[in-house]
């Protein structure tokens, strides 16, 4: 069964998603405060996978580098 999870992030309140099955995960717009989308990530227990980018404004992807270190080149967008 697949869980979202939902953080507001930044000065804009941007909105990031963690979509996971317990097992891998998605990170939808990681938009600023990497540590708080890393901290979400290590509480689902599940491997990060993907980034799925809705669009490239800045608020929806500050964190896109951050997170794509451990995801090498599975950014989409």
């Amino acid at each position: 069964m697949l869980k979202v999870e939902h953080i507001v992030t930044g000065p804009v309140e941007e909105n990031t998603y963690v979509v996971h099955d317990g097992k891998t995960l998605l990170v939808v717009d990681p938009g600023s405060e990497p540590e708080r989308i890393e901290k979400m990530i290590e509480e689902t227990g599940a491997k990060p996978v993907a980034i799925l980018l809705t669009h490239t404004h800045y608020d929806h992807i500050g964190a896109a580098r951050c997170d794509s270190r451990s995801l090498s080149d599975s950014c989409l967008c």
